[in-house]
């Protein structure tokens, strides 16, 4: 088979013949795809996320883009590059770029086992047949073990470091402060920045987010009853699963004579649950979502940064 010419699938497919222990996967359409990339110009055209059964999770963090040229997938290659060299947080992926196809898998899959996908890829290029390249093995893939997450929940930090917010920023209408000296990305949806030494007290994230409301009869609900905004808000995010759970503790606010809700998320970050502090702000026109992640922050820790954030909060004109 011509690996230029085979979608996602198809090389997945080839995987299992190759007796790679791959399994648990999913196939992504235009509508399912959950990076709205899939068939877009210059996007990929076929998507498939999966596991192997050296080293599973439950995200199925193994993923398989193919692209109609080589140019497409090279961008993506170095995007996603960027983002993990950005984002230290992220954990380490292997990525392959073979022919038009991306495949990339966690660091976690010891390197003998990532090597089979190297190698059934470049016979793919060769024009050689890989059924049973690979001695097969004999699992049960429905007894597959999770790896471990490591999760201990453990926010024992009171009074913590509270970052010195002096770098000003504007969202849309909006201007804020931001940790000096942490690194900044602009994105379409927002602003997001994080630290150079995550591991620190001080370090982490701050992620600013804006959703638009263009409907007419929506947009009054954000003044009219914004009870029912920030509970709709809520259960979308709850729906998201980003976040691992919600805290009870939900406390409306006033910023600015803006409406705003603080609350308490868990976050699987890097295999390690972290509470992050949130602030949902509305406007005339915008949700705006603030996530603060902030290593081992109690709620306390975080209603003192969230206090010194919206008293530091700014805007330019109505909103």
């Amino acid at each position: 088979m011509d690996l230029y010419n085979m979608n996602a699938k198809e090389i997945y497919d080839c995987f299992k013949s190759a007796n790679i222990t791959c399994f648990d996967e999913i196939v992504y359409d235009e509508e399912t795809d959950i990076n709205n990339q899939l068939g877009r110009p210059g996007c990929y055209t076929s998507k498939v996320n999966f596991n192997d059964a050296h080293w599973a999770e439950e995200q199925k963090p193994y993923t398989i883009e193919a692209f109609d040229n080589t140019h497409d997938a090279f961008k993506r290659k170095v995007y996603v590059e960027e983002v993990f060299s950005q984002n230290k947080i992220l954990p380490k992926q292997y990525i392959y770029l073979k022919g038009n196809a991306l495949v990339r898998m966690p660091f976690k899959l010891v390197p003998k086992y990532a090597k089979r996908y190297e190698q059934v890829l470049d016979a793919l290029l060769a024009g050689e047949n890989v059924t049973g390249m690979f001695e097969a093995e004999d699992i049960d893939y429905s007894k597959v073990k999770y790896g471990e997450k490591n999760i201990q929940i453990t926010f024992s930090a009171v009074n913590a470091i509270i970052p010195d917010l002096s770098e000003c920023y504007a969202l849309d209408d909006f201007k804020y402060y931001a940790p000096k000296g942490w690194l900044f990305k602009q994105t379409q949806t927002g602003n997001y920045h994080y630290a150079k030494e995550v591991g620190s007290l001080e370090g982490g994230y701050i992620y600013c987010t804006i959703n638009k409301i263009d409907n007419r009869k929506e947009r009054s609900m954000l003044s009219k009853n914004p009870d029912a905004v920030f509970e709709t808000v809520l259960k979308g995010i709850s729906k998201s699963g980003i976040f691992k759970g919600f805290g009870d503790k939900k406390e409306k606010i006033e910023l600015a004579s803006l409406k705003a809700l603080r609350y308490y998320t868990h976050m699987d970050i890097s295999n390690k649950v972290r509470l992050c502090g949130n602030l949902l702000v509305l406007g005339s026109s915008s949700i705006y979502s603030f996530s603060f992640i902030l290593p081992n922050y109690s709620e306390k820790d975080y209603q003192n940064l969230i206090d010194k954030f919206v008293s530091l909060f700014l805007y330019a004109r109505h909103i």
